[in-house]
């Protein structure tokens, strides 16, 4: 959607209050955070307006970001664990499954991760949001990251290596050729030809697009306007 860049406008606001985070013990913060979510969802004024839903939403990601930075040593020999690799791996497998074989069975659930509305917005005649919906969101997404980190091989791949470090230009850059493709009637014409194979072809231009603005001529480009913002 338009609001593809509310992702930088909630980090700007995790930032500022970073020094308050260094002041509270981190179990009490994630615990109440969690807590805030789950009520917030209750609350039809806490919406999509200056991304507030989102800001209290991901707002335990952050904090979960936060201590691994702090502690990156000690989880990183967590996640090296063979066992856990090895679950982690079926894991994934299982989920990918899903997604693709089974998708109508969850596809209503989609709604409750992007964080931005109240659960009544959410609910229908035939499908009914709480609070425990929302745990499971977490849940699903505090598993999923977790097994994604057991995966992640702790000596640098070149290539992927470069494109992690270069996550944000792809971010800022990608919604404004992905507009393009709109105006051009490309999805559909995708869609249109390929039937319910159109996933895997999305899944190839997305892959490709990643290498594409992941490329250092866009990185000397970022760099420049940090130097003109910050200096």
């Amino acid at each position: 959607g338009g609001d593809v860049y509310w992702y930088l406008t909630v980090i700007i606001c995790y930032m500022l209050i970073n020094p308050l985070i260094n002041k509270i013990k981190f179990s009490s913060l994630f615990i109440f955070s969690i807590i805030i979510s789950l009520f917030a969802g209750y609350d039809n004024n806490i919406n999509d307006l200056l991304y507030l839903s989102r800001i209290i939403v991901f707002f335990p990601f952050y904090l979960l970001g936060y201590y691994y930075k702090n502690n990156k040593n000690k989880i990183i020999n967590i996640c090296n664990n063979k066992w856990l690799k090895v679950i982690s791996f079926i894991i994934i497998i299982f989920f990918l499954y899903i997604c693709i074989f089974k998708l109508e069975k969850i596809y209503m659930y989609r709604m409750l991760f992007t964080g931005r509305h109240p659960y009544s917005y959410i609910t229908t005649s035939t499908f009914h949001i709480t609070y425990k919906d929302r745990i499971l969101t977490y849940l699903i997404s505090f598993i999923m990251g977790f097994s994604i980190m057991c995966l992640i091989p702790n000596r640098k791949i070149k290539i992927i290596s470069n494109m992690g470090k270069r996550t944000l230009q792809v971010y800022v850059l990608h919604f404004p050729i992905i507009l393009l493709m709109k105006g051009l009637n490309l999805f559909s014409i995708i869609e249109k030809n390929f039937g319910n194979n159109f996933i895997y072809i999305f899944l190839l231009i997305s892959v490709m697009l990643t290498f594409f603005l992941s490329l250092r001529i866009f990185t000397k480009l970022f760099n420049l306007i940090y130097k003109k913002i910050f200096i």
